[in-house]
């Protein structure tokens, strides 16, 4: 008895379901044999054309491979046409070629046009050289983008991003060491209006593509850079600058130096650098959690954090770290060495009307804590608080708990005139450092980044030791008002 080569009648939904998880090349072969099922895989096509997947080796197979994907979108096209469907969109593209020539450029640019005037939504694309001598990337330009205004999904492989120098302007802020657009630019730039996830891999940048390419989608939430290079990257830094991003993932790129400006929905950054000497994440007032693998990271800047938790791990020539943030944050750090210098700047309002801590003056054991953490692998920490009763820790609680064994600069904005909170302050300072050999200077001053060699009209109270024994009562203290 013969077989039947007639599929048999299905439900449109359920004819949809198995199309949408077999391989392109064998859903064509099903949708020859039944007008139902070509009717349901083009009307939702989802076009995947792997060159791995089946028999395309050599130069012969590759031109095959190429005229396979030509004919069925030749098909699409004449489906839409018969059925009047002059503006059916595609839900996703994928294309991964093994076996990329130069010579396929052309072809590339033709089928992203088709796409995206099909309003593409997801678009996946891996163009990987397997001939020798044929080292040339495709090249994704502000042209090629220019009409993918309903793109939601991009995954680039082995692809440049050309220069797009002459499509943005912006300023650089040298306090928080980050470029910003411009506000005119902020409004008229939007290359990917649709576009929330972006994942880079093995994509060579031109001089300048980063930062445009990220600033004009104004809805991503997800970009991942894997094993991304940079050209003449030695000479300038990489600058992110997106206010709706909430997951970074950096991995194996070579740049030298990170800077992410106005961060206020980051809430994950990983990064796992080989190179990167220098990082600053600024205003990034939602992030929950950060890694950090960086053998050569040397300083690192974090601005606005409320309630991190940040790993920096394998980090053994870090130098300088410096936190603007709150105190609800958790930095736990791993170094060889302990680097040079903390700058801790908590923006905390310690007087109880802060919803951070429940009541007033209960965040001594999390400062506490806090301190005992940076105080592991730093030599000096300069901490800044606004308020000087914010460091009084109470007798009692001196009394049950041990010491940061650390060397500090503090940084008071509002310190203390009265005798009595003199004497507070001096007894709980001594608590906090008792094996200092180096002086403690509270000074009155906004930004304790930066330590004035010119004490003019600065209130200075400096708390010293008279020896250098370890041993707390043969420490004194001397307020001195200058």
């Amino acid at each position: 008895m013969a077989l039947s080569t007639v599929l048999p009648y299905l439900p449109d939904l359920v004819i949809h379901q198995i199309l949408r998880f077999v391989p392109t090349k064998v859903a064509v072969r099903m949708i020859f044999v039944s007008k139902q099922w070509e009717g349901v895989w083009f009307s939702d096509p989802i076009l995947d054309f792997d060159e791995s997947i089946g028999n395309y080796y050599g130069h012969d197979q590759h031109e095959k491979f190429v005229k396979f994907i030509n004919n069925i979108l030749k098909r699409y096209l004449k489906f839409c046409d018969d059925q009047e469907l002059k503006l059916l969109a595609v839900k996703k593209f994928r294309l991964c070629m093994r076996r990329y020539l130069s010579s396929d450029a052309p072809n590339v640019d033709k089928w992203l046009s088709l796409l995206f005037e099909r309003s593409i939504e997801e678009l996946d694309i891996s163009l990987i050289s397997g001939v020798t001598g044929d080292l040339e990337n495709y090249s994704v330009s502000h042209t090629t983008l220019v009409n993918a205004k309903s793109l939601t999904s991009l995954n680039l492989e082995c692809v440049t991003i050309k220069n797009m120098d002459g499509y943005y302007s912006y300023t650089y802020e040298v306090k928080k060491r980050t470029m910003v657009p411009r506000a005119d630019d902020l409004v008229s730039k939007c290359l990917l209006p649709s576009l929330k996830t972006m994942s880079l891999k093995t994509v060579q940048f031109d001089h300048g593509a980063l930062f445009p390419l990220i600033w004009e989608c104004p809805v991503i939430e997800f970009l991942s850079l894997t094993s991304c290079s940079f050209e003449n990257f030695r000479d300038y830094c990489q600058h992110l600058f997106s206010s709706s991003l909430k997951f970074l993932n950096i991995d194996e790129c070579n740049f030298i130096e990170l800077r992410i400006g106005e961060a206020v929905n980051l809430e994950s950054f990983r990064l796992v650098s080989p190179l990167l000497e220098d990082s600053v994440l600024d205003n990034c007032v939602k992030l929950k959690d950060m890694n950090i693998f960086a053998p050569r990271l040397q300083r690192l800047d974090l601005f606005g954090c409320h309630d991190v938790v940040g790993r920096i791990n394998d980090v053994p020539d870090l130098s300088v770290m410096y936190f603007k943030g709150y105190l609800k944050s958790k930095l736990y750090l791993k170094t060889r060495e302990n680097f040079h210098t903390s700058y801790i700047v908590l923006l905390d309002d310690f007087n109880g009307e802060s919803p951070t801590f429940k009541g007033p003056w209960k965040h001594f054991p999390v400062m506490k804590d806090f301190l005992e953490e940076l105080c592991r692998n730093t030599k000096y920490l300069v901490f800044f608080v606004n308020d000087f009763k914010a460091i009084i820790f109470p007798e009692s609680f001196r009394e049950t708990v041990n010491s940061v064994p650390c060397p500090f600069y503090v940084a008071v904005k509002n310190p203390p005139t009265e005798e009595r909170d003199i004497k507070d302050l001096e007894d709980s300072l001594r608590w906090m450092a008792p094996l200092v050999i180096m002086p403690i200077i509270l000074r009155k001053h906004n930004d304790p980044s930066t330590i004035p060699k010119d004490n003019k009209g600065t209130t200075i109270y400096k708390l010293t030791a008279r020896s250098k024994s370890a041993k707390l009562k043969n420490a004194g203290v001397n307020f001195i008002n200058t």
